[in-house]
């Protein structure tokens, strides 16, 4: 048991308080730790349990903000990761086993997501595979993966899906007279 004292505690979000100590750094912690704790800064806590506590709450909570996530649209492992470390403010190794369970569920598939963003460039904004080569590594995709998803671009497809996009008469800023 390691015992130390709570340098700060404040709220981080609905449920959730940011605790900050020598040892464990900055740790977010659910709000029934801190009132089961007794925690308050400048008090003695056994920072073993507390971590212990937290990351499994926080395990349950991630894998709940990543399905919410990536129930909206098709995602990348990058962007599921700068979600749930970045915005919800998870521990690293709680953001490395939560993307690794969507990849392993097939929630998660940076070859899928690359080919979706490969067919809607070649049809509904018609991009070169250089765009989409450079939209595809922005999003965090492997340029493995990219390459993969590019091999079945096909350039004539792309160049008359925009010929049609240009003479679309609904095309965005086209006025009928």
């Amino acid at each position: 048991m390691s015992e130390e004292i709570v340098e700060k505690l404040r709220r981080a979000r609905s449920g959730w308080y940011l605790l900050e100590s020598e040892s464990l750094g900055s740790l977010l912690v659910p709000g029934r730790t801190v009132a089961s704790m007794g925690l308050e800064a400048g008090r003695v806590m056994d920072a073993d349990r507390v971590l212990a506590e937290s990351l499994e709450a926080q395990r349950t909570a991630a894998w709940s903000d990543a399905q919410r996530f990536l129930a909206s649209s098709e995602r990348t492992t990058k962007q599921l990761e700068r979600y749930l470390s970045g915005r919800r403010g998870y521990h690293g190794s709680v953001v490395s086993e939560t993307v690794e369970r969507g990849v392993s569920r097939g929630y998660v598939d940076d070859l899928r997501f690359a080919r979706m963003m490969t067919r809607a460039g070649a049809s509904r904004s018609p991009s070169g595979p250089r765009l989409l080569r450079a939209k595809l590594v922005a999003k965090g995709v492997d340029p493995s993966v990219v390459e993969e998803a590019l091999a079945g671009f096909d350039r004539d497809e792309a160049f008359e899906a925009a010929l049609d996009r240009l003479s679309s008469p609904h095309r965005v800023g086209c006025r009928r007279r």
